[in-house]
């Protein structure tokens, strides 16, 4: 298993794939190569049913990226309000 996939499931949206790699342990905190989580990546993509499904599994929402940005500044920037609200609710800063 390729541990990178959980980070284009979550781009993608595919919700069945994202559980498939949490129940076998994949950290949901696990960072690629910039510094990005599967948040970072379902913010990216604007999938609030993948953001909650990590979110519920302890995903870290002030998590940095290399270049600082976090899921709360890429929902930001993607302007999607939905998402800036959920994550701030779950503690983002």
């Amino acid at each position: 298993m390729r541990i990178n996939n959980i980070f284009a499931a979550a781009h993608s949206g595919n919700g069945v794939m994202t559980l498939f790699f949490l129940d076998r342990g994949v950290d949901p905190n696990i960072q690629d190569d910039n510094g990005s989580t599967a948040l970072m990546m379902a913010a990216e993509g604007g999938h609030k049913t993948i953001i909650q499904v990590l979110l519920k599994r302890n995903a870290d929402v002030n998590i940095q990226a290399t270049d600082g940005s976090t899921a709360l500044m890429i929902a930001s920037k993607m302007g999607n309000e939905d998402i800036e609200n959920l994550l701030r609710e779950a503690g983002a800063k």
